[in-house]
Parts: C-alpha cells; sequence; structure tokens
C-alpha cells in the first residue's frame, strides 16, 4: 500500500469521528510509482512538492484558499492539489525561501501569484531605499 505518517493533518482539523476510518492515513503510490499521495485528503506529498519546485519542474496554480494550491507537474498530464497542512516547520520555511527567490526557479500560473497568501506566510514590507 503505502508509507505511514500517522494521521493526517486535515482529518484531524476537521474532527471527524476517528472510529469511522482506519487508525492511520499513509502516502499511497499512484500514477505507476511517480507520485504519492496522502490516503485521507489526496494531497501530493511535500517532499514531492519541494523537489518539483527546487528543480522547476512545476507550475503553482492560484486558489481563493489559504490552505491549498494546485500543482501542475506534468505527470500523467495531470494537476494536483497540495494542502499545506502537510508541511512540516522545516518545509514550510524552505516553502518560504523558494517563494522569495528571485528569480523562482518555479512558475506561478495566472495572474502570476497567489490571490491568497498560504497561512503560515505573511507579506513583507518594503523598507525605503532599499
Amino acid at each position: 500500500m503505502g508509507v505511514g505518517m500517522s494521521t493526517c493533518p486535515r482529518r484531524i482539523e476537521n474532527m471527524f469521528p476517528q472510529a469511522l476510518f482506519p487508525p492511520e492515513d499513509e502516502w499511497e503510490t499512484r500514477n505507476g510509482g511517480e507520485t504519492t499521495y496522502c490516503s485521507w485528503c489526496g494531497s501530493m506529498n511535500p517532499v514531492l512538492l519541494l523537489s518539483l519546485m527546487r528543480n522547476g519542474k512545476c507550475t503553482l496554480g492560484p486558489t481563493d484558499k489559504h490552505y491549498k494550491v494546485y500543482v501542475d507537474h506534468g505527470v500523467n498530464n495531470k494537476t494536483d492539489k497540495f494542502y499545506f497542512q502537510h508541511f512540516d516547520p522545516p518545509q514550510k520555511h524552505e516553502f518560504i525561501e523558494l517563494m522569495n527567490m528571485k528569480p523562482r526557479p518555479f512558475k506561478i500560473g495566472y495572474p502570476g501569484r497567489f490571490y491568497v497568501m498560504p497561512y503560515f506566510c505573511a507579506l513583507g514590507s518594503k523598507s525605503e531605499g532599499g
């Protein structure tokens, strides 16, 4: 099946009755083994997302949600979703660093920016003269 991750952070947030579901969620392999997804919410694996971003092999699709982004990475001509709750603190930090790079190694789809920033990000202010 897949590799255990304990409990999906989105399941915990939604507070569904735990008795109705298996005790642990896992990363399931799909698309011929090229990508892994959360068995609970269907999110792409955060390790894969950050790798695609670092290597310039994806386009992030803005949404009006602060907890989700769409990821076009060309595997099986499919766009996947990623839920930011799957990031651990170091991964959130890396995501912010990648977002702040000039130029970015990845693209952001139309209109070229996020409509709503991820819940763990804030827009910085530019200082005068610098």
